[in-house]
């Protein structure tokens, strides 16, 4: 049974369904935690893990994308034909 998007999933739910985004969480927690153990400051965490978060977007539409084309690739058999203008003598 899918869900409609109304119907709230748990974090791990979420990350389970995309384990490419999963693997870019854990890293961001992960620095996190080091951040916190190496008692640097607010602007040093966040100049760690600011290019993890772009990391994570980047990955999440590029995640999107590979599902909106095999969405809309064409079925094994089925000939593709490409568009191409009519050639008039006129």
């Amino acid at each position: 049974m899918e869900k409609t998007p109304k119907e709230k999933r748990s974090l791990d739910e979420c990350l389970n369904a995309h384990p490419e985004l999963a693997k870019i969480v854990r890293e961001i927690a992960d620095e996190m935690d080091l951040c916190i153990e190496q008692g640097g400051s607010m602007d040093e965490a966040e100049e760690r893990i600011v290019p993890l978060v772009r990391k994570l977007g980047a990955e999440a539409l590029a995640a999107r994308a590979r599902r909106v084309a095999a969405k809309v690739s064409a079925p094994a058999g089925v000939q593709v034909r490409r568009h191409s203008k009519k050639k008039s003598s006129g």
